[in-house]
């Protein structure tokens, strides 16, 4: 691969300066003058690997630091999204918004005291007139109320 000379090195000719330190200009004087010895060297990237090693730690303390404080976020706010859903789905919010469960509920028996009478002839045309006439006794009167029944949603629609 090379001539019989002598291969390359990685040393520079530097000319006059040589013969300036005193040196004959024919001499070659290496780029970067090596440090006084290989265990000089590894104690240098040995305290420079040490510095990193502290660096990545401190940064990964860090990153763990911060990671649990966002699984906390998260954990608290999946239980508050728990706790919105339930209230929406259980009609809850009535309560929150009153302050005073009792009173929400004395308004949600109001309610539903207020729509009985347009729920009770469904209630009665299912029994009465469906299903093989389960709450129609013998004499014509619904065994629920016990009133005459109307038979109100069939009559009027016809």
């Amino acid at each position: 691969m090379y001539p019989q000379s002598k291969p390359p090195t990685a040393l520079k000719w530097i000319g006059n300066r040589g013969a300036e330190a005193g040196q004959s200009p024919s001499k070659p004087t290496p780029r970067n003058p090596a440090p006084a010895s290989a265990a000089q060297e590894h104690a240098v990237l040995v305290r420079h690997i040490g510095r990193l090693q502290s660096s990545v730690s401190a940064l990964l303390a860090d990153k763990e630091a911060r990671l649990q404080g966002l699984n906390g976020e998260v954990l608290r706010l999946r239980g508050q999204l728990v706790v919105a859903r339930t209230a929406a789905l259980w009609g809850l919010a009535l309560r929150k918004a009153t302050g005073n469960p009792t009173a929400a509920k004395r308004k949600g028996v109001q309610t539903t005291r207020a729509s009985l009478p347009s729920v009770h002839p469904v209630v009665c045309q299912t029994g009465c007139m469906g299903h093989a006439h389960h709450w129609l006794s013998a004499k014509g009167t619904c065994q629920l109320s016990g009133q005459a029944c109307e038979r109100p949603l069939l009559e009027k629609s016809s």
